[in-house]
């Protein structure tokens, strides 16, 4: 078993916390309208998706460099995702069946809910995202496919020069389809998606922050650090570029061992739940403001109400879905492969094996 990094979970809590109340201060006025002001906002906290995509890049390169077996990493993640983003959105679903859709224009069609299943949806053209944040789950998928691609060439060593060739398509795609998909021919539209369009810089930082932590300083190491920084500053121009500074400056915290003030039960909590927080939170938090709101309720109220609610079906998530599946689903593929390797040789037993280090994470995204 390896020990956790709880300044990784503390700093999973925050993003996702950030990204709560941007919903529901920001962006559920845009989508809906207020008739009060709330008495703050938090126009900054879509900036938590930037950091959890440099989390990603960090715990996964950190997963899959202790991994021996590529079916490990591919039952230990798809035991971690799906199963809490089936639930959250199932609940979604059935919350928007109930009380009616969140905000003006959203429909969902058949095909769409289908497509959200895969949880790759942002491959199928013109499906619609059960839930708004879902987009970036593709994103994730996406970098462990890319992740994963070379840890099965057996290239994990070369990571450095599979990221210097990452930004240089990511920038040159993005100066191909001027910054975006509308009017961009459908092979560059597919290729931007599968380089991580504006976030490859994120998930590199990640990877190059663990190799940092892990072994020191190594040649150009700093160098290309400061590279994905460029990048995304480029990428994400004006107020954004500051989100990066940030963010980059929080990770390097926490190679240089300064962030352990960080780790407190709130945080530590709130990264324990923050995936299934993440799926169940936006749209059934604005159901929530928006009806509470119709019956009287004042807006601060109802965004706490909002707050509630999510967290109380995220907890219920995380340990009544979540962790349980996980366990139910890697003790079943260790029994399964488990009779395997005795049966390989009749005349001399092989030993049941140990756990792989895949199906242990210390910090999983």
């Amino acid at each position: 078993m390896r020990r956790r990094i709880p300044e990784l979970d503390a700093i999973r809590g925050l993003a996702a916390l950030l990204v709560v109340l941007y919903h529901y201060t920001v962006r559920y006025d845009l989508k809906v309208g207020f008739d009060t002001a709330p008495l703050f906002r938090v126009p900054f906290g879509h900036w938590g998706v930037e950091a959890f995509f440099l989390l990603s890049g960090f715990v996964i390169f950190m997963t899959l460099a202790k991994t021996e077996r590529g079916v490990d990493f591919v039952v230990s993640r798809a035991s971690r995702l799906y199963p809490g983003y089936w639930v959250g959105a199932g609940l979604t679903l059935a919350a928007v069946a109930l009380f009616g859709a969140p905000f003006d224009g959203y429909t969902l069609a058949t095909s769409d809910v289908l497509a959200n299943v895969t949880m790759l949806q942002r491959y199928v053209p013109s499906a619609v995202n059960i839930d708004g944040v879902y987009w970036t789950l593709g994103v994730e998928l996406t970098f462990y496919a890319l992740i994963f691609g070379l840890f099965l060439a057996g290239q994990l060593q070369r990571v450095r020069t599979a990221i210097v060739v990452l930004l240089v398509a990511a920038l040159g795609l993005h100066v191909a389809t001027s910054g975006g998909d509308i009017g961009a021919p459908l092979v560059l539209r597919v290729l931007r998606k599968l380089t991580l369009e504006h976030y490859a810089p994120y998930f590199a930082a990640g990877i190059l922050f663990y190799q940092l932590r892990e072994h020191g300083p190594r040649k150009g190491d700093l160098g290309l650090l400061g590279l994905c920084l460029a990048v995304a500053c480029f990428l994400h121009p004006g107020p954004d570029a500051l989100a990066s500074v940030v963010c980059y400056l929080l990770f390097g915290l926490l190679v240089a061992g300064r962030l352990h003030w960080l780790a407190t039960r709130p945080l530590l909590f709130l990264g324990a739940i923050s995936y299934s927080l993440y799926v169940v939170h936006q749209n059934i938090g604005y159901l929530v403001i928006r009806h509470t709101t119709d019956l009287g309720l004042e807006t601060n109220l109802a965004i706490l109400a909002a707050l509630t609610v999510s967290a109380l079906l995220a907890t219920a998530i995380t340990f009544w879905v979540e962790r349980p599946a996980q366990r139910l689903v890697r003790s079943w593929f260790r029994r399964e492969r488990t009779p395997r390797a005795t049966l390989a040789s009749p005349v001399e037993p092989q030993p049941a094996p140990s756990p792989r280090v895949g199906m242990t994470e210390r910090a999983s995204s």
